[in-house]
């Protein structure tokens, strides 16, 4: 559940962005920019959530009381198969074990839709869950 602790709304004062290069991220990084919100736009090339060493190098760039927009996933395109959703499950893992040691003012986690049943039409916030492929899934348990 969000709590709110400004009465009107505040500016981040820094946002990063896991993410920061695919599809959605980078949009996002261009209208953070736009809005003069000082952005750290990271890809798996600047840290690599699989690797266990990603916790610490995470760490490393959060500061406190940054905003976390977590957007990084490995996509359908590069494997439909359990390999490629257990490595996003393992990236799940270390970002959520960087955020038990951190001291982050905002997290939030940009899911998808493939959490819902394919003929789920329209998707309403009282729809259930009901992954049908591995990516979905994947997303269903980084988002439990």
């Amino acid at each position: 559940m969000v709590k709110h602790y400004h009465e009107t709304p505040v500016s981040p004062s820094r946002v990063v962005v896991l993410g920061g290069s695919g599809f959605v991220g980078k949009d996002l990084v261009a209208h953070l920019h736009e809005l003069g919100i000082e952005t750290v736009s990271l890809s798996s090339t600047d840290i690599d959530l699989c690797q266990p060493e990603s916790v610490d190098a995470l760490r490393g760039v959060l500061h406190e009381n940054d905003s976390l927009v977590i957007i990084s996933a490995l996509t359908p395109d590069k494997g439909k198969d359990v390999g490629t959703c257990m490595r996003n499950i393992q990236m799940g893992k270390h970002f959520s074990t960087t955020l038990e040691h951190s001291h982050c003012g905002h997290v939030v986690y940009i899911g998808s839709d493939a959490v819902y049943d394919d003929n789920a039409n329209p998707v309403q916030e009282t729809s259930c869950a009901s992954p049908t492929g591995l990516h979905g899934l994947m997303h269903f348990v980084r988002e439990q």
